[in-house]
């Protein structure tokens, strides 16, 4: 097999692109096309929670992309560090992090409150090993808990941290509706999507894997 034809998509224009068609829902209370044109034209506003090896690259290659990024990190050095354009991952280099935060397409915030506007919401807080094997779903279960704070109609809200199956259905789903109000698939929509960061990697970067 050729380089090539192992390659990731060139045309893949944004970690947001998607070429997929969405199932007509009609319990739906808001237009997803309205939602999936903003995504295209660039004016919706990505929030991103956690903003580690993750979590930064994906808010910065937004930014670079011409999104408007609202970052969520609690960890407030990292916040400060962000926001100064210092960048404290490996993978990203304080020359590109400033390029965004410089032309105010990505500012870092310490409370989830800052992600009221947003259009979409990625979450990518760590999910370590515990003692007992599994991921340690504590992050996750804060974010949902925080998200839900804010959460409002036509919003959606996109698990990355890497989990067993049955995570976003059977542990975010439920906090977000109970603690919000609102239901998935009717006021606001909720999906996985695996992060595929390979640290030190410099050939296949988030700007060109697909996902």
């Amino acid at each position: 097999m050729s380089p090539e034809s192992q390659s990731p998509a060139k045309d893949h224009a944004h970690p947001l692109s998607t070429t997929h068609k969405l199932a007509a829902n009609p319990d739906l209370q808001f237009s997803v096309e309205a939602l999936l044109s903003r995504i295209e034209n660039k004016s919706a506003i990505i929030g991103v929670v956690g903003l580690g090896y993750v979590g930064l690259p994906l808010a910065v290659e937004l930014g670079k992309s011409g999104f408007s990024v609202v970052g969520i990190e609690i960890d407030e050095k990292r916040a400060a560090e962000c926001n100064a354009g210092n960048s404290y991952i490996t993978d990203i280099p304080s020359s590109e992090l400033r390029t965004v935060v410089n032309t105010d397409k990505l500012k870092a915030y310490t409370s989830f409150e800052a992600s009221a506007g947003t259009d979409v919401i990625v979450v990518c807080v760590p999910t370590n090993l515990g003692a007992d094997g599994n991921p340690d779903l504590r992050h996750v279960e804060a974010s949902a808990e925080g998200i839900s704070s804010i959460l409002k109609p036509g919003q959606a809200v996109i698990l990355e941290s890497t989990s067993f199956p049955g995570t976003t259905e059977e542990i975010a789903k439920p906090i977000l509706e109970a603690m919000s109000g609102l239901v998935c698939a009717k006021d606001f929509l909720l999906a996985f999507s695996p992060e595929r960061v390979d640290p030190g990697n410099k050939t296949y970067t988030v700007h060109n894997t697909p996902k």
